[in-house]
């Protein structure tokens, strides 16, 4: 029992602070191009690759605090399935321009962050 109010919290605070930066980015670009999932998606990256360091790492994190960050959190947070059904909505509307940017800015800055988040979360060891 004790492993699922990890996940719960995670869940919890992840949902909402993916609601939260995806509206505020919403609210400052518009609904042109799906701006607050691009950016979700590619913090959400950076973080669970911090994450996975730090907790492999020397500053460790116990199993419970691991599982609230990386699958509770991170879980909720990123937006992978937003990105297709968002991509796939571009593409119904004729914009396939913008869906195929969609994925490729997305899996490119997402795969950047993810190694930004390892570079930190080594660097971040090193003390």
């Amino acid at each position: 029992m004790t492993k699922w109010i990890p996940l719960i919290v995670g869940g919890l605070s992840g949902t909402v602070c993916r609601y939260l930066v995806s509206g505020s980015i919403f609210k400052a670009f518009g609904d042109r191009f799906p701006y607050g999932t691009l950016a979700v998606n590619v913090t959400g990256c950076f973080l669970l690759g911090l994450f996975a360091i730090i907790a492999e790492g020397k500053l460790g994190l116990s199993p419970h605090t691991k599982l609230l960050l990386t699958v509770g959190f991170c879980g909720a947070y990123t937006t992978f399935s937003t990105l297709i059904l968002e991509t796939s909505h571009l593409m119904q509307d004729g914009r396939n321009g913008y869906a195929f940017m969609n994925l490729a800015v997305s899996i490119i800055l997402g795969f950047i962050a993810l190694k930004l988040g390892v570079l930190l979360g080594d660097f971040l060891q090193s003390f």
